[in-house]
């Protein structure tokens, strides 16, 4: 998957383009990138694939974390446990993609799932803990996340060998594209329906989800009621409406999985 930084930026001055690209650039820290990239492909060579569940894993997700922005710890935990109840929902017997949910397909996802945001360690703190609504300039920063979780994940991918990735395939689908939108009204790329892969749809409820309850430094938390609205509401535009459907039809167990 290529991306290009004027499809990330649309409708913006070359001048404008350049600018934003300069900000990125020199944010753009080989030392971070270098040793979430180097832990992640020790864990690939030591235990034959990225497996989620041991302790490199857990080094790789707090050297994350500590890059990042307050509330992404709780992000990753609750996310993994909101991935896991839509695929567990998709595979029931009627459901249009209960042949998709295999074993192998399961069980990537959820351990690809505390990647999604990973790219995240290339913005810069200023933006990412910002307290307020971000620019448009800001926003247009924010946004390239998505790439740069892509180069990540990509980088291992290219060191230990596809073959031995496991479900990293994956996670380089839910880092770049989970944002996009079902309506093809989302970036990087403006992928729409079934263009976007089936991970990055299942991470994108999610995601939005989790945001909507949670406190952040920009906004108070939404009632599990009025986030659950959003998602019907944005079942066929925003989001898959058999991701979407399947989320909401376990609202008891989304309920439970965490203290909302």
């Amino acid at each position: 998957m290529k991306f290009d930084l004027k499809k990330i930026l649309p409708g913006k001055k070359e001048e404008k383009e350049a600018s934003l690209a300069a900000t990125v650039k020199d944010y753009d820290s080989e030392s971070i990138r270098g040793e979430i990239v180097e832990k992640i492909k020790q864990l690939v060579l030591e235990s034959g694939e990225y497996s989620s569940g041991t302790q490199t894993e857990s080094d790789i997700l707090e050297t994350f974390v500590q890059k990042c922005d307050e509330s992404t710890g709780e992000n990753i935990k609750n996310t993994v446990s909101l991935v896991r109840i839509i695929v567990e929902g998709l595979s029931e017997e009627g459901n249009p993609y209960a042949q998709r949910m295999t074993d192998a397909f399961k069980a990537d996802v959820i351990a690809a799932a505390p990647l999604h945001d990973i790219g995240k360690i290339m913005i810069p703190d200023a933006i990412l803990n910002k307290p307020g609504k971000l620019t448009d300039e800001e926003f247009e920063i924010m946004k390239t996340h998505t790439v740069e979780g892509d180069k990540i994940i990509d980088d291992v991918i290219k060191r230990v060998g596809r073959e031995k990735s496991g479900c990293l395939n994956e996670a380089r689908y839910m880092a770049s594209c989970h944002h996009e939108r079902w309506d093809g009204k989302g970036y990087p790329e403006g992928l729409s329906g079934e263009d976007i892969p089936l991970s990055a749809r299942i991470m994108a409820v999610a995601d939005v989800f989790d945001a909507l309850v949670s406190v952040r430094c920009y906004k108070p938390s939404f009632t599990f009621e009025e986030a659950m609205n959003v998602i019907k509401k944005d079942a066929g535009t925003h989001f898959d409406p058999v991701v979407a459907k399947a989320f909401v039809d376990a609202a008891d167990k989304v309920r439970e999985a965490a203290s909302f």
